[in-house]
């Protein structure tokens, strides 16, 4: 006894240091398996992001023709085999049972969607974007799937005539269901809802 206070004995004071330190070891472990449980999940959704994205980067157009014709002008037919052919805008042409002209002044557009990845993807759309405006413009068609490392036949878009730099634009689903866009040769998006929305709607 000290001045009326007790004091406890050696061995106390040390079973009571011990427990008083392991309850911050307790404590600092949980924090440290918090933080490192976290950091896992951001590395994994770091990881899965990096795969998903993987393949669609891999899928992109290529532009194999641009050319304008004059109202009246016959279009040959492409090279490759006209029946296996897309053709969009058709309000723009006049197609009869020997050939195809151009209802009114026109660009055609002749482009191939390349999926360069493993997997398979589709259904897709192919559409035709004004850099110079920066919009799309009429003339987008929609098609089935592209099989891993193949590309699609001739897809042909005709447009109103412009002299504003154009190229294609894309939108697809990949192997998991989801949807991507992509300009040309510009970074792959993630598709906005209201248009993967809208091609849900049209069966694409």
């Amino acid at each position: 006894m000290c001045d009326g206070v007790v004091v406890g004995s050696v061995a106390e004071w040390a079973t009571f240091g011990a427990t008083f330190l392991a309850t911050i070891a307790a404590g600092v472990a949980v924090v440290f398996s918090a933080r490192a449980n976290a950091l896992a999940k951001r590395v994994y959704a770091d990881d899965v992001k990096v795969r998903t994205e993987a393949q669609a980067r891999a899928v992109y157009p290529e532009i194999l023709g641009l050319s304008p014709y004059k109202k009246g002008d016959a279009i040959p037919a492409p090279p490759s085999d006209w029946s296996m052919s897309q053709v969009g805008g058709t309000n723009l042409l006049d197609v009869s049972k020997t050939a195809t002209f151009a209802a009114e002044r026109l660009s055609l557009l002749d482009v191939v969607l390349h999926n360069g990845s493993g997997e398979i993807i589709g259904p897709f759309q192919v559409s035709v974007r004004d850099l110079t405006l920066q919009l799309s413009l009429p003339g987008s068609i929609g098609a089935g799937i592209v099989r891993p490392g193949e590309t699609t036949t001739l897809i042909r878009i005709a447009i109103p005539y412009t002299e504003h730099r154009i190229v294609p634009e894309i939108a697809f689903r990949d192997s998991v269901g989801q949807w991507w866009s992509r300009i040309y040769y510009e970074p792959v998006q993630k598709l906005d809802a209201k248009r993967q929305r809208a091609y849900e709607a049209v069966g694409i």
